[in-house]
C-alpha cells in the first residue's frame, strides 16, 4: 500500500539526507587528515632509505625500500647530493623508522593505512637486525 507524502514531507527528507551526506563527508575528511600526514611522513622516510641504501652499495635493500614506497603510494625522486652513510647508520634510520611508523599505525583511523604502516614497520625492524 502506497502511503501519500505530502511536498514537505518530501523536501524534509531529501534535507535530511543532504544534512546526513555533508556531516558524514566533513567527518570522513577530518579523519583522513592524520592518516594522510602519516602517509606524507612515511612516503619521505622510503625515499630517504631508497637513496641511502643506493649509496651505501645495498642494492637488494633498495629494491623492497622502493616496493614500500610504491604501496605508499610514492614515487622515487633521486637526491640531489646524498653523502655516502655508514651502513651502521642505515641501520639506525631503519629503527627510527620503524618507531616511527609503529607509532603512526596506532594512531592511524583507516584499517588498511594502520595494517600497511605496521607491515612495512615490521619489516624494517628485521633488516635492522641484519
Amino acid at each position: 500500500m502506497l502511503t501519500h507524502l505530502s511536498r514537505r514531507s518530501i523536501l524534509g527528507l531529501a534535507a535530511l539526507g543532504l544534512a546526513g551526506c555533508k556531516a558524514g563527508s566533513s567527518a570522513a575528511s577530518g579523519r583522513a587528515e592524520p592518516d594522510a600526514a602519516a602517509l606524507v611522513a612515511a612516503r619521505s622516510s622510503e625515499a630517504v632509505l631508497v637513496a641511502a641504501c643506493m649509496a651505501t652499495g645495498l642494492a637488494g635493500e633498495a629494491v623492497v625500500h622502493r616496493q614500500h614506497l610504491a604501496a605508499l603510494g610514492g614515487t622515487e625522486t633521486v637526491p640531489t647530493t646524498l653523502n655516502t652513510p655508514a651502513r651502521s647508520a642505515v641501520r639506525a634510520l631503519l629503527r627510527d623508522n620503524a618507531d616511527k611508523l609503529r607509532s603512526a599505525a596506532t594512531g592511524a583511523v583507516d584499517g588498511s593505512t594502520a595494517a600497511l604502516l605496521a607491515s612495512i614497520a615490521a619489516a624494517h625492524e628485521v633488516a635492522a637486525r641484519e
